[in-house]
């Protein structure tokens, strides 16, 4: 059994309750083309019904390797907007997979995260074990938000 769900990003576009829309996915691309040497990280958050992607920068010591967002900026972040969805970060090397800092990151935060990889041109979006389900927002899956899963956590 798996620890954790990977979800290909790009089937969960699709879905019309899917919370993030063309617009965040295409600033993404963009970000992460402008700063193609090193890894882009931010959130996308909820803020007066929209969804916004909001950039910070990178403070890891290692960044084109890895991503690291200060905890200044989270707390701004977090007081800016009415909820955090996401945190999405880019890959610049064939890597299409969750490092083991990546999906740390999302448990301790109970958030999902998103990986946009540069070289492939792929999405791929981890949901942590832990995160909180909530009723609204979820796009339909099989076996993983049907309306057996939906009774099951309520």
């Amino acid at each position: 059994m798996d620890f954790y769900h990977l979800v290909d990003f790009l089937e969960q576009i699709n879905h019309k309750s899917n919370m993030i829309d063309k617009k965040n996915k295409n600033f993404i691309i963009k970000e992460s083309l402008k700063n193609s040497s090193q890894e882009i990280c931010g959130f996308i958050v909820l803020k007066n019904n929209n969804f916004i992607s909001i950039p910070c920068k990178n403070i890891a010591t290692n960044k084109k390797e890895n991503f690291m967002i200060s905890s200044i900026d989270y707390l701004k972040i977090k007081n800016y907007s009415d909820k955090i969805l996401y945190i999405y970060h880019s890959h610049i090397n064939d890597n299409e997979n969750f490092s083991e800092q990546d999906i740390i990151c999302s448990e301790n935060l109970c958030l999902p995260i998103i990986m946009y990889n540069i070289n492939k041109k792929i999405f791929k979006i981890y949901e942590p074990i832990n995160i909180n389900k909530s009723y609204i927002g979820r796009y339909f899956q099989i076996g993983k938000y049907d309306c057996y899963t939906l009774i099951k956590d309520f």
